[in-house]
């Protein structure tokens, strides 16, 4: 299952930023890099927080279902 949501995750992540990759004018490149920074950050925080903490302390103690809309509230609510 990890292999396919890479590929999706890399193709979706692609078309999100196709505009960034086709832009000619090299003064876009640089102010973008703080952009790009802070989503990879973001993203890095969100897997680590929500998914690989929250997630599992909520599976733990209220089961698998649960878990998933407790972790989906708190997303949410983030």
């Amino acid at each position: 299952m990890l292999f396919p949501s890479v590929i999706l995750g890399l193709l979706l992540g692609l078309d999100s930023y196709r505009d960034l990759l086709n832009a000619r004018d090299a003064a876009l490149i640089p102010a973008m890099v703080p952009l790009v920074a802070v989503a990879l950050t973001v993203g890095l925080f969100e897997a680590v927080f929500f998914y690989g903490w929250l997630q599992l302390r909520f599976e733990e103690a209220f089961g698998v279902i649960p878990s998933l809309l407790l972790a989906s509230l708190a997303y949410n609510l983030y």
